[in-house]
């Protein structure tokens, strides 16, 4: 396991840092020379880099709000006592399970200008279907398609934590008269605070990967405006060649995604020591 673990995931990443501390003056991807951190000195004085990580950060808090929220208060309406509710979830995580790239192309026939069924509704209401053309409305729709997939996921993974809860605190809460607002903040939220941390850091790494959704429904555009770092990674490796500027990127961006995971796990681990 270790040996496939290396071949598949190491043994790339130490490449990856190998090309981003040489130069992009040759096709060859072993024949380089060394140039150190000029590299990484590039990027961050590059305005496409600031921008890409504005989108990156957009993009990402949107989506884990949304999902975090939106998730908490499904879990609360499904945890409740029904002969439905294995047919309920299984119907939930059917977006979760879908490839992103599919839902980005369901998404894409939805909302095409003129024909997609959402557009045909926005257009009868007398406002404008032309998300594509404005920044804004772009990314925002970004942000919708990944809510729209990975809230029901978030939510049954909630869902969980509250059925974990004790019975008898419940009931205890009942008998001091606490309403349910009280007891979710009171109760629900301290005790599942963990699980919420958890879902938080998964949808969190996640997000951060965003690819697919970008490439189908706006290949980075309009302008820049959905240019998110590894999406940009991607057209500086591939379409522009530049694979040590590339390579760059992807080591940025995965020592930023590492030192999150990092911040949120010590975050968690101190909750549970508290707690």
């Amino acid at each position: 396991m270790l040996g496939v673990l290396a071949v598949a995931a190491l043994v790339p990443l130490i490449y990856t840092v190998f090309l981003s501390v040489t130069s992009s003056n040759t096709d060859s991807l072993i024949e380089r020379d060394f140039v150190g951190g000029e590299q990484y000195a590039r990027v961050f004085a590059d305005p496409s880099f600031w921008n890409a990580l504005s989108v990156q950060i957009t993009f990402v808090l949107g989506a884990l709000i949304f999902e975090v929220v939106f998730g908490f208060f499904l879990a609360l309406a499904l945890n409740r006592p029904s002969r439905f509710a294995s047919f309920v979830r299984s119907v939930l995580l059917a977006p979760a399970v879908l490839p992103t790239v599919v839902v980005a192309l369901l998404a894409s026939y939805l909302l095409q200008s003129k024909v997609g069924a959402i557009s045909f509704i926005v257009e009868s209401l007398g406002m404008s279907s032309a998300w594509a053309d404005r920044p804004l409305s772009a990314l925002m729709v970004l942000i919708f398609v990944d809510v729209w997939q990975f809230t029901p996921l978030v939510a049954v993974l909630l869902l969980a934590g509250l059925q974990g809860i004790p019975v008898d605190v419940i009931e205890a809460s009942l008998i001091d008269g606490a309403g349910p607002v009280r007891r979710t903040i009171s109760i629900t939220i301290p005790l599942i605070v963990g699980t919420l941390v958890t879902v938080g850091l998964l949808r969190l790494i996640d997000a951060i990967q965003v690819f697919p959704t970008i490439y189908v429904l706006t290949a980075g555009g309009p302008g820049e405006a959905t240019n998110a770092l590894n999406f940009w990674g991607f057209t500086v490796f591939f379409q522009q060649r530049d694979t040590a500027y590339g390579a760059t990127i992807a080591v940025v961006l995965t020592a930023g995604t590492i030192l999150l995971a990092t911040l949120a796990s010590r975050i968690m681990n101190r909750h549970r020591k508290d707690g």
